[in-house]
């Protein structure tokens, strides 16, 4: 298989994914920028998640591109790079780390994945927005264009071989297996999404458990402190209740001694500027 044959077969099967726009040998900014032979955004202002895809069809251009590392230069605009390959042509074991694996079967004309790739954030210069706006217009893949032209080709070839009525029943077979392929992307597609959803929510509630946590120890440091108890130690329940009812009583006791000292000190004031006649009655009284 071609290299381009593959790139495009690549770009119709990931094309078939619809929340992803995709360009075929999109170069990425000026002269010597990287060119990906397949790269994807998602359909999401907030998080388009780049990803640059790289066909080989041949060992010793895999190895080369590996050896000079220059897939590493698609990690400036891509969130995760992705080996594509004819099927028994490297393992995963041969794609650097971080990379992902994909094979296609021509026997089956089917892409499976064999490596996930390492998904990472990444933020697109305005350059390569403008870039891919601009002069990338020719080059957005439209999915199926050119599978369907193979398959006019193919079709029309086949009806003169073996008829009308034996091509039509083995095109009507194939096109049923393509539109049950295609169903079975969406509902994957729809699954992913609906898993990357529920991890959301579980993040956000182990984030709201955490903060509540968090409060509860503040609450109960704050209160030990005003109980004036140790702040390493638990106390259960009931000795927090004791702790409470005595430092109460306490404080009822401290209240009746300083009533009883006012007092005290409210005759001893009286008597201190009483006349000697009033202390003399006072004393005879």
């Amino acid at each position: 298989m071609k290299h381009n044959e593959l790139m495009i077969r690549l770009a119709d099967y990931l094309g078939s994914m619809t929340d992803r726009m995709l360009w075929t040998d999109m170069q990425l900014g000026p002269s010597g920028s990287p060119r990906p032979d397949v790269y994807t955004i998602r359909k999401s202002y907030t998080q388009p998640k780049p990803m640059a895809y790289e066909v080989k069809v041949s060992l010793s251009d895999f190895r080369s591109d590996v050896t000079k590392g220059k897939w590493q230069s698609y990690l400036e605009f891509s969130g995760a790079v992705i080996f594509v390959v004819p099927k028994g042509l490297i393992t995963k074991n041969d794609v650097p780390n971080g990379c992902g694996l994909m094979t296609y079967n021509e026997e089956t004309d089917t892409f499976t994945n064999l490596k996930k790739a390492t998904l990472h954030p990444v933020t697109l210069p305005e350059r390569v927005m403008l870039k891919l706006l601009i002069d990338g217009a020719d080059r957005i893949h439209q999915v199926n264009r050119r599978r369907l032209l193979d398959e006019y080709q193919i079709e029309s070839r086949v009806r003169k071989a073996l008829g009308d009525e034996v091509a039509a029943a083995v095109f009507d077979v194939r096109r049923a297996e393509q539109e049950r392929d295609q169903k079975i992307l969406r509902i994957k597609a729809t699954i992913e999404t609906e898993e990357r959803h529920l991890q959301l929510i579980r993040e956000r509630k182990d984030e709201e458990r955490r903060q509540v946590d968090d409060y509860a120890k503040w609450a109960y440091a704050e209160l030990y402190r005003i109980l004036g108890l140790h702040p390493d130690k638990i106390f259960r329940t009931y000795q927090i209740k004791a702790r409470i009812k005595s430092l109460a009583d306490a404080l009822c006791r401290d209240t009746a001694i300083a009533d009883l000292e006012s007092q005290i000190d409210q005759i001893r004031n009286a008597v201190e500027r009483a006349t000697p006649m009033d202390k003399l009655r006072q004393a005879g009284g």
